[in-house]
């Protein structure tokens, strides 16, 4: 593809997300969550809710997840969108919902950050920290926790774990 097309659906993209957190953090959240759905079929030609009802591995795999042909910025699109979705359900008080966004969020994340050094930046970094705050005293797949554990030792971080309340190697 054209390096100038990309350039433009990133930027769109960015644009887009603006207006789900002015909107979420104005309080208006049935907007927010619409140009979520918005984005979701724009940029990923998918119903967000098709997401959120997938395991972290399905949701890895539906991006080509473990094959050469892993497309890294849809899945980061995906973990934005989820993302947001996941601090509107809390704004709502819709945890279990809330939670699960997270997680697959947080998975993504996890999967897609390590191999692509456009996404290694501080805001990714500490995206990803704050979910792992958020999610420690959460039931975790094992699939997150072993995904953790790579994305620490790719990145070289010494941060603590996930429910073990210790620093990972």
């Amino acid at each position: 593809m054209n390096s100038d097309y990309i350039i433009r659906i990133i930027e769109q993209f960015i644009q887009a997300i603006v207006a789900i957190i002015t909107a979420r953090k104005a309080g208006n959240y049935e907007q927010a969550f619409h140009q979520i759905q918005n984005a979701s079929q724009r940029y990923l030609n998918t119903d967000i809710s098709v997401f959120l009802n997938k395991t972290p591995e399905q949701l890895l795999e539906y991006f080509g997840g473990g094959s050469k042909h892993f497309d890294t910025e849809q899945c980061i699109f995906c973990a934005d969108l989820l993302y947001e979705t996941a601090l509107i359900c809390e704004a709502k008080q819709i945890e279990d919902l809330s939670v699960h966004a997270k997680i697959l969020c947080l998975y993504l994340y996890l999967n897609v950050i390590p191999k692509e050094k456009e996404f290694q930046t501080t805001s990714y970094k500490e995206k990803v920290n704050e979910l792992i705050k958020e999610l420690e005293t959460k039931t975790v797949p094992e699939s997150v926790k072993d995904s953790l554990i790579a994305y620490r030792k790719l990145l070289d971080h010494g941060y603590y774990c996930i429910k073990e309340g210790h620093r990972c190697s």
